[in-house]
């Protein structure tokens, strides 16, 4: 498929991190299935192939060497920011003692990383600890989404950034094709305040100004739509907070008993006061303070209306799952912004925040998770995904490992300005910006993509940011827009041959990252999401921020008890059953993690709540009677903290199981289990430790991702069938989240389907609740429908398995006002019926009085009574020509009816309870072939399928089911149900995250297959 037949292309550009330490384990034990371009002989460029001796690094006067390792110990790795600056580069590249020149030995990183260590005044025997952490890398067992993605879709493994420094120059060049001369953050500050602030905090700020036209301004000429999705300002918001809330705070401070913490707010205080307009402007939280705003002034200066194209991350997700996403999307990550991971010091502890963008020394389980939301948004809308290709990089190597160095030489790039150019900036650093920075991971995901891809560079230069313009301006037959990006642009390879499917794929959910459902019984692996409910039914539920010394409650406001954590005064604290509860994952650094957690295991328990960002280990601590969530820590004796053993209550010793009751031991404190806190002096609902310990049972969390549907369905909220004539087998619709109608048809009776419509008919009314479809007794269908405001329209075809008529105007037939409808074909002398479930929950009807004729007046309340408060209602023909309907109330009792002779009148309503039916939702019914009759299905009040049939023509109806076939969707929210021409029967079922399953009988009144997808 060519890349001109994308709609939507979506940028996700993530911090700091180098290809080898990211995705350099990804191919150890199998190879790509292909090479864009074709590479005979030539291997991924991973780390299974390297030998470790060969990148030895040590450090002047110091017995400490290290080398690259396979693993990490811990995802906070590296535990301090690298050096990210060019002269730290250069060092990192080249060694402290080398002039950079020439190829590259990549092994001074360790010594630059010491040297960082020292200048945060780390203890001697820390650095001995840390420092070797720097050559780590992550295998896929410990970064399982960015690793299951790029094998799953297509991963560049010769991908540079585009300048051997920091973010802002790096992010610059994929903005504009140039930084103006940038080479650090801060070269082109324009407020003198920022160097002051620099000084004080011992940060850049980086609050640059790059002059030049982005790839937005492109966009605008072309006339294409584009937004930026951003979640923060480019500083930490809390700095805003603090410089509003400290003059409130510190009083309370002082007089609640934390005269060191306030003491320790006064000095912030007056450490940033000075700067109090800068710093609010620049952490606001407003437009103002993003980054793509503030850094590319010819963004808001020269594009009418830009502010109108800047959305905050949660309008993507909105967007996404609507498939309404603009052509272009660029999402900015929650920046991180720190020197440590853990106990910082001093006045930075305020000014400093850990976010989701993988930077170090920022919470990996946080970044994973970022990345699992946007994938999952973007696959929630089948239609939109479709159309979709969404690019994964990072801006910059920073200072961890990476092997590649032939491509990191002088000349092998072009300057923006060309080789005798000069840049607006002129650095002191002397940089010709002709050469690259280390490979970072960037990854093409659509279901265009091969599965298993590694592609690069199809000419002598290698891919750099600029490649992004390149490919956007081809994408758009915009190439002569291209000049402006400079020479470097010019020349950079695109990768548009790397999208080379026709046909699409549909297996986006199959990834073990993914929260797909879960039942009882299935097992339980690291990173799987699930709840915990104790002995007593009680929820573990979400966190309460609060004082450590207070545990119940405070004097401080909940908008202020941000900085009190920051203060190390106040903790994050689950609670017990509270409203919502808290979705959480077991989690391990093991290089290789058990596909199923092992009885016995210890595992740190993360909560994946919003608001918890990086402090979302759970621990049991010396400073509180009460556990609380932290970020995770790397010394021994806190680590021992975060560590839970599981022991299982019954069939000990086999692997861990969803529905498995456990104890929780945590490793620090011998024997004490995970608890209620039931002090005389605590507030219920807090969780301790203790000798006797609950018990907790894993239970499923809700599915966010659905199994791959049948026949590659979009999600949907209800379904409808019918029979079809002619040569077609039987006809599905369906409403996605849009409101809009979509469908599938048997393309033969008993063959294969059609691929999904996008609007159905090419337009359909909007927003439906309520869908009903029947063929009539001239062989053709009619299909009705409820929009929201309760009106019906109507469409049928024109002949048998033919085209379609078009939409009736609202008040099909002189409508009633209706909630729900349901049709069936009629024998003897008439065509169809229509049922409709009126405001008052009565039955109203009409009926076609001949075949293909026209059709009766509505009844007032049908057959001059109904069961009251109806809430369901479906109807089918038997086998002897009658039509059956049947009803639920609001008790979720269900009655029927049926006809005296085909196309006659009506037996009169069952009693409630009709043919000992459990208690149901929602009811769909069919005609069925062979010698049965017709059969009823039901969704009970626990959202499980029940059926009965009718076991001969006209004859007695078989028992209820229990769950029907064996298994069934779970929460389930509607069915359809048809027989196709060759006289089997097809059921639908969506369950609860709008995800479609069928099955169909394996003949006329025979059995059934399984469901696909599975259950």
């Amino acid at each position: 498929m060519p890349i001109q037949d994308v709609e939507h292309v979506v940028v996700l550009m993530l911090e700091n991190r180098s290809f080898d330490s990211m995705l350099g384990w990804l191919y150890e034990h199998d190879a790509p299935s292909q090479f864009i371009p074709a590479s005979p002989g030539a291997p991924y460029r991973g780390m299974q192939n390297v030998n470790p001796d060969d990148f030895i690094n040590t450090v002047p006067k110091s017995t400490l060497t290290a080398k690259p390792t396979r693993g990490v110990t811990g995802f906070t790795i590296p535990d301090f920011d690298p050096g990210e600056e060019f002269e730290h580069v250069n060092t990192q590249f080249y060694g402290p003692d080398t002039t950079p020149s020439g190829k590259p030995s990549m092994t001074g990183l360790l010594a630059d990383f010491v040297g960082i260590l020292n200048g945060q005044n780390v203890s001697p025997a820390d650095v001995q600890r840390l420092a070797p952490t720097i050559l780590q890398c992550f295998t896929p067992g410990q970064l399982p989404v960015l690793n299951q993605l790029a094998k799953h879709y297509a991963v560049s493994d010769a991908w540079y950034a585009s300048v051997p420094s920091q973010t802002n120059p790096n992010r610059s060049f994929l903005m504009c094709g140039t930084s103006n001369g940038m080479v650090n953050n801060g070269d082109l500050e324009t407020n003198p305040q920022a160097k002051e602030i620099h000084k004080l905090l011992g940060m850049a700020i980086g609050d640059d100004r790059v002059d030049a036209p982005t790839i937005f301004n492109a966009l605008d000429t072309a006339g294409v739509d584009w937004t930026v999705f951003w979640q923060t300002s480019y500083l930490p918001q809390k700095i805003s907070t603090l410089l509003n809330g400290l003059p409130v705070l510190i009083p309370i401070l002082a007089a609640s008993g934390h005269p060191v913490a306030a003491a320790a707010a006064s000095v912030a205080l007056a450490a940033l006061s000075p700067y109090t307009s800068y710093l609010e402007d620049l952490t606001s939280g407003e437009l103002g303070s993003c980054y793509t705003w503030r850094l590319y002034p010819q963004i808001k200066d020269k594009i009418p209306n830009a502010a109108q194209h800047f959305q905050k991350l949660e309008d993507f997700h909105r967007r996404a799952r609507a498939g309404q996403l603009p052509a272009f999307s660029y999402i900015e990550p929650f920046w991180s912004i720190s020197h440590t991971a853990t106990d910082n010091s001093g006045l930075e502890k305020l000014v400093t925040v850990l976010g989701n963008d993988y930077h170090p020394p920022s919470n990996l389980l946080v970044g994973e998770e970022f990345v699992k939301e946007v994938y999952t948004s973007l696959i929630s809308n089948r239609a939109a995904w479709e159309k979709t290709l969404l690019l994964i990089t990072f801006d910059e190597f920073v200072g961890v490992f990476d092997h590649r160095k032939d491509e990191l030489v002088e000349g092998v790039v072009t300057p923006p300005w060309g080789p005798n150019g000069q840049p607006p900036f002129k650095s002191t650093s002397d940089f010709k910006f002709d050469r690259l920075g280390a490979r970072v991971p960037t990854i093409l995901i659509s279901p265009h993509v091969q599965k298993g891809t590694v592609f690069r560079s199809a000419t002598n230069v290698p891919y750099d940011h600029t490649s992004v313009i390149a490919t956007t301006l081809k994408w758009l037959n915009r190439t002569d827009l291209m000049p402006q990006f400079g020479q470097r642009t010019a020349a950079a390879p695109t990768f548009e041959n790397a999208v080379t499917l026709g046909t699409l794929r549909t297996d986006e959910a199959d990834m073990r990252f993914l929260d797909t459902p879960k039942a009882i019984g299935d097992p339980v692996g690291y990173g799987d999401s699930f709840v915990l409910k104790n002995q007593n039914g009680q929820y573990l539920t979400s966190f309460y921020t609060t004082m450590l010394a207070v545990g119940g409650g405070s004097v401080i406001p909940d908008s202020l008890m941000g900085i009190c954590v920051d203060l190390g005064i106040a903790a994050h604290f689950p609670r017990i059953g509270g409203d919502t509860p808290a979705t959480l994952a077991f989690i391990t650094t093991d290089a290789d993690p058990t596909p199923q957690i092992a009885d016995g295991a210890q595992v740190m328990l993360v909560s994946r709540e919003e608001g918890l960002g990086a402090l979302n280990v759970l621990g049991a601590w010396a400073d509180s009677s009460d556990c609380y969530y932290a970020n995770e820590y790397l010394d021994a004796a806190n680590v021992a903290k975060q560590r839970w053993a599981i022991q299982k209550l019954a069939n000990q010793g086999q692997p861990l199981q969803y529905g498995d009751q456990v104890y929780l031991t945590n490793m620090s404190y011998s024997g004490q289990r995970l608890t209620r806190d039931q002090g005389w002096f605590t507030p219920a609902g807090w969780i301790t430790t203790g000798a006797g310990g609950d018990y907790w049972t894993i239970v499923p969390a809700e599915a966010r991702v659905g199994h791959n549907p049948w026949n590659g369905a979009p999600p949907l909220t209800m379904i409808a069938a019918s029979q079809q004539g002619g040569s077609r087998g039987a006809q599905l619709w369906g409403v996605d989240p849009s409101g809009q109608l979509r469908s599938t048809f048997q393309e033969t009776p008993g063959g294969a389907w059609s691929p999904w419509s996008g609007v159905w008919n090419g337009a359909s009314p909007s927003n439906a609740i309520s869908l009903a479809a029947a063929q009539q007794n001239d062989g053709t269908v009619r299909l009705w429908l409820l929009d929201a405001n309760n009106a019906l329209y109507s469409n049928a075809q024109t002949s048998p398995g033919g085209g379609w008529s078009g939409w009736s105007p609202a008040g099909w037939n002189g409508a009633p006002t209706l909630r729900s409808i349901a049709a069936s074909q009629q024998g003897g002398s008439r065509g169809a019926q229509l049922w409709g479930i009126d405001m008052d929950g009565q039955l109203r009807s009409t009926f076609q009085e001949t075949p293909g004729g026209p059709w009766s007046g509505w009844s007032g309340v049908w057959n001059d009574a109904s069961p009251a408060g109806l809430i369901s209602v479906t109807a089918a023909q038997q086998n002897d020509g009658t039509v059956r309907i049947w009803v639920v109330d609001l008790h979720n009792a269900v009655y029927s009816n049926a006809q005296t002779s085909p196309g006659g009148g009506w037996s009169g309503w069952s009693a409630a309870g009709w043919n000992n039916a459990p208690p149901l939702q929602t009811v769909a019914a069919s005609q069925q072939g062979g010698s049965r009759s017709v059969a009823l299905w039901g969704v009970d009040t626990s959202g499980q399928l029940r059926c009965s049939f009718q076991e001969s023509p006209g004859g007695p109806w078989s028992s209820w089911s229990g769950v029907w076939n064996g298994a069934s969707p779970s929460h389930i929210g509607s069915v359809a149900v048809c027989q196709q021409n060759d006289g089997t029967c097809r059921i639908w079922a969506l369950d609860g995250n709008q995800t479609l399953y069928s099955t169909a009988q394996t003949g006329p009144g025979l059995g059934w297959n399984p469901w696909s997808p599975s259950v």
